[in-house]
């Protein structure tokens, strides 16, 4: 944790020193070598490329990320995620493509896992994720969303079903999906890497069709998701998210909704609960302090289950913590995050690009 620290704050004297002068509407591009810290990866060392541009008469500014990276887990990854407007806004393109070769813990399927049973297996995945709506009127955008993956794996399955409220584990070998589906999104935030007022609304349905273990499949997904910003007094942001996800059908396991993570539900590890519905809601408090340096506080509530306890509100996962933001320059409002996040049975530090939500 101390050297991907250290690493860190390097690249962070490193990006103060060489930045650009960012005027209001200028494009911008860094190309940087990065490190960051979280449970999932231990210390990784990334190289990261990144480019905000204004399409013609756009308000806000759209972004292309580039991220290269090698874990201390022994983890490879190639992540490139985009959100762009295009001319006056009238169109809405966001989405991302990964690549994936990765050891992970697998906690089982349920609600009630325990953090002491778990096992490492891998997989290697390529995946995309995109929505491509059209302005409708003000802020609100419909369209269609896609999805698609595939993951190859070998699972080892001694223990899988006792760590699991369910036998059925669809995708243990490896999956191919495909799926497409509606979308509407609701976008009145000011800035997309760092909202400081305005609100999102996502409301999408995925239809998805595919193979697993050798076996034809097909299942339903539905997203909500809510999020909220206010800005007060005192360079100070109150910022909020409820979300939920269903899926319906026979869902491969990493396809299933998931809690843990850098975004939802920091302290866990990502996929610690996974099953087939979930709510979370987080709330965060963002504060300037001095020159490019900020703090947060932050805490969550989440939980998943099967079909047979989606309407019992019980069992929610705890979470809670603080951090420190540093914005990489003067005029480009995106930040590097240092969060400290604590659960009843686990805490993970994070340094990552731009806001969890």
């Amino acid at each position: 944790m101390r050297l991907g620290f250290i690493l860190s704050l390097c690249f962070l004297w490193f990006q103060s020193v060489h930045a650009q002068k960012d005027s209001t509407r200028n494009t911008t591009l860094k190309v940087l070598p990065t490190a960051y810290y979280t449970p999932e990866t231990k210390i990784a060392v990334e190289g990261f490329a990144y480019l905000s541009f204004y399409s013609k008469k756009a308000e806000r500014a759209s972004n292309v990320r580039l991220f290269l990276t090698a874990t201390q887990n022994r983890q490879l990854s190639l992540d490139l995620p985009w959100q762009i407007f295009t001319a006056g806004e009238s169109f809405r393109i966001s989405g991302k493509v990964s690549a994936r070769k990765f050891p992970e813990y697998f906690y089982g399927i349920g609600n009630n896992t325990q953090e002491k049973l778990r096992e490492l297996y891998s997989f290697n995945s390529l995946g995309i994720t995109n929505r491509i709506l059209k302005q409708s009127w003000g802020n609100n955008y419909i369209g269609a969303a896609i999805e698609g993956m595939l993951l190859n794996t070998k699972l080892p399955l001694s223990n899988f079903h006792m760590i699991s409220d369910t036998m059925d584990i669809v995708g243990a070998h490896g999956y191919g999906v495909a799926g497409i589906g509606p979308s509407f999104i609701h976008d009145s935030r000011d800035v997309l890497l760092c909202p400081r007022k305005g609100r999102f609304v996502e409301v999408t349905a995925l239809f998805n069709v595919g193979m697993a273990d050798g076996k034809s499949i097909k299942y339903s997904k539905l997203i909500f998701d809510y999020r909220e910003y206010f800005k007060l007094k005192y360079q100070t942001v109150f910022a909020y998210q409820i979300a939920a996800q269903s899926t319906i059908g026979s869902v491969p396991y990493r396809e299933l909704p998931a809690l843990g993570g850098p975004l939802m539900h920091r302290g866990f590890y990502f996929g610690r609960f996974r099953d087939k519905h979930l709510v979370f809601s987080q709330a965060e408090i963002r504060k300037h302090l001095f020159w490019r340096i900020g703090a947060v506080a932050f805490g969550s509530v989440g939980r998943v289950c099967n079909d047979d306890d989606l309407l019992a509100w019980r069992g929610f996962h705890p979470a809670g913590g603080g951090g420190i933001r540093f914005k990489l320059s003067a005029k480009d409002e995106a930040n590097i995050r240092f969060d400290f996040a604590v659960t009843p049975d686990s805490k993970g530090f994070y340094v990552y690009f731009a806001e969890a939500f």
